[in-house]
């Protein structure tokens, strides 16, 4: 593989986990602000039972 292949193979590699990173922040933000008790801010549902 030629070098400029590469390097631009890592840079489009490192912008996709990049742009995938923001938009994960942005959903969890969004979920905090909304005050969505279900999930903490891993993402993950939380131990509360609701009764």
């Amino acid at each position: 593989m030629k070098r400029s292949s590469a390097r631009r193979a890592r840079r489009w590699v490192l912008y996709e986990l990049t742009r995938s990173l923001n938009q994960l922040s942005d959903t969890t933000a969004s979920m905090t602000l909304s005050g969505d008790s279900n999930f903490g801010a891993s993402g993950e549902k939380s131990s509360v039972s609701e009764s």
